[in-house]
């Protein structure tokens, strides 16, 4: 890791490129392009706890847990969008974004099993874009697994895999039962 003041390192853009493939009850390997996005918010929080003797004294800051969450702003809203929102109860996803840095590179994102919360909140008003949030919740996988490509190898526990390159990896192309039977 190399961090240190790098004016190509700022970026001011996303990616707009975000897709799902479902996985249950339905294995399906095509991927899905969700549409057009107006902005995506990932939030890896980890729940900290705070270690305090009986003397009162801070011994240590211990992680509690992990909790992943994306919410992107879709654009669209036609039949086939709020049919997916509609629908995703009970299913388990999952997916893949990308985004292109100032640097050059492609960062690439790998969220082997997620949630989509399902439901449509959408305001209907003049002059004014119809955007309707998604939230995709990441669930900890339960086994490790060799991936293809390689870069989106996991092991046991984590929610997200996340790659940088000169060159784009593309989403994974392991077969979604695959995935979901190793993993879910």
């Amino acid at each position: 890791m190399a961090l240190g003041k790098d004016r190509g390192a700022i970026n001011v853009k996303g990616g707009g490129f975000f897709k799902i493939r479902e996985l249950k009850p339905t294995a399906t390997d095509a991927w899905s392009d969700v549409g057009y996005l107006q902005s995506t918010e990932f939030n890896d929080e980890h729940t900290m706890v705070e270690a305090i003797d009986e003397r009162g004294l801070q011994v240590d800051y211990v992680d509690g847990g992990q909790s992943m969450k994306l919410t992107t702003q879709l654009m669209q809203s036609d039949y086939d969008v709020l049919n997916l929102l509609k629908g995703a109860a009970g299913k388990v996803y999952e997916g893949y974004y990308k985004c292109y840095t100032a640097e050059g590179n492609y960062q690439e994102w790998n969220f082997p099993l997620c949630r989509l919360n399902p439901g449509i909140k959408m305001t209907m008003q003049a002059s004014t874009l119809r955007a309707i949030p998604l939230e995709i919740r990441c669930l900890s996988v339960k086994a490790n697994m060799t991936r293809t490509p390689v870069e989106y190898n996991v092991t046991e526990g984590q929610q997200y895999v996340m790659t940088e390159n000169a060159a784009e990896k593309g989403a994974p192309s392991d077969t979604a039962s695959t995935v979901a039977s190793t993993l879910y």
